[in-house]
């Protein structure tokens, strides 16, 4: 009885993981069901329909956003590297 109650807890964790992650609604599938886009196999709304684009996609936008991370994260290091030498050689008086 236990083994049941544990799994329908796990079921609705994930349940409501799966919302946060990806709101509201339920995920929607990466495949279409439209015969247009099936039939046309270059077609560029059909490439963007599939997991392999979309995880390219993904990757490059996380590449992105980490280049941007590291580049404001080393703007921010230098800024206060600076500060520092500055207040040690009597640049900045604060007091």
């Amino acid at each position: 009885m236990t083994s049941m109650t544990s799994v329908s807890l796990e079921e609705k964790r994930l349940k409501q993981l799966k919302q946060q992650l990806f709101g509201k609604e339920a995920p929607t599938s990466y495949q279409t069901t439209d015969r247009r886009s099936r039939s046309s196999k270059n077609t560029p709304d059909n490439l963007t329909d599939t997991p392999a684009t979309a995880l390219i996609s993904d990757k490059i936008l996380l590449k992105n956003d980490l280049m941007k991370i590291a580049t404001l994260s080393a703007l921010a290091l230098l800024i206060q590297f600076s500060l520092y030498f500055a207040i040690q050689q009597g640049l900045i008086n604060l007091f």
